[in-house]
């Protein structure tokens, strides 16, 4: 905050609003548009390339949940699973994966915080499409 005298000699005070290190919007607080209004923004484009690839690999981890359930009742029954039990276990194979999802997500952010995160989305892309080819053989 910048405190100063308005153009009619009233008091105002600058409110800087920031996102990150850089100043978004200069805004008097005693104008009538409020303090939130935003006289000259200077603003930072979105890297919208790179929030599309996150939501591609997003959209392709959603994907390697989803399709395991056409397969996971025929998948148990070749297994040997009795009838009587093929929904609770398909229901823990299922869960499993969220599970295993949920459990590794530590590992994942130390990985990406080591190599870097770029890296880690790929090595995490990779392994779940060579998984995912695994899963189909026996």
């Amino acid at each position: 905050e910048i405190e100063g005298r308005g153009t009619r000699g009233r008091s105002c005070r600058l409110l800087l609003v920031s996102w990150g290190a850089a100043v978004t919007a200069v805004t008097p607080a005693c104008s009538s548009a409020g303090p939130m209004a935003a006289t000259n923004a200077a603003t930072t484009p979105l890297p919208k390339w790179k929030i599309f690839a996150v939501m591609v690999v997003q959209a392709g981890e959603a994907l390697g949940v989803g399709v395991l359930f056409p397969f996971v009742i025929f998948m148990l029954r070749d297994f040997g699973v009795p009838e009587a039990h093929l929904g609770t276990w398909s229901g823990i194979l299922a869960a499993s994966f969220c599970f295993a999802q949920f459990l590794f997500a530590f590992s994942w952010g130390r990985c990406a915080d080591h190599h870097g995160t770029k890296r880690a989305l790929l090595w995490g892309v990779c392994g779940s499409a060579v998984t995912g080819l695994l899963f189909g053989f026996r």
